[in-house]
């Protein structure tokens, strides 16, 4: 019996770390389609559709981009900056699949180190001395 728990516990446990790999590695979603001659808000339920991504965007300020791609296998990134190449579009993927495009401002997602006027550094207390 305790050979049977030595044999089965890490098989069990290795079975599940591979299947986490692999459905890590199937949330990278790729893009596939001729995307031609199309605005931007009709290229948005398409990407909706073929990805977990949410877009947000407003639409008087892109209704002029025209879209003209053909994807074969391309990640969203990858197809987003053929998209936005040459204009002053940029866009941001958080982690709960909201993708935000933005004109003529970029998002940062972090603030820079220092912003609100704390050193980085690790400050020592009376416990470290």
């Amino acid at each position: 019996m305790n050979v049977l728990k030595r044999i089965i516990l890490p098989l069990c446990l290795l079975i599940g770390f591979a299947e986490t790999i692999q459905a890590q590695q199937k949330s990278v979603d790729t893009i596939n389609g001729n995307f031609t001659a199309l605005t931007f808000k009709e290229l948005v339920p398409l990407l909706e559709t073929q990805t977990d991504l949410k877009l947000y965007y407003n639409p008087s300020e892109i209704d002029t981009l025209k879209i003209n791609i053909t994807a074969k296998d391309l990640t969203i990134n990858s197809l987003l900056n053929e998209v936005f190449l040459g204009t002053d579009f940029y866009y941001f993927i958080d982690a709960n699949n909201d993708l935000f495009v933005t004109r003529g401002i970029e998002i940062h997602p972090e603030l820079p180190e220092g912003y609100f006027g704390i050193n980085p550094k690790k400050e020592t207390s009376s416990f470290d001395k």
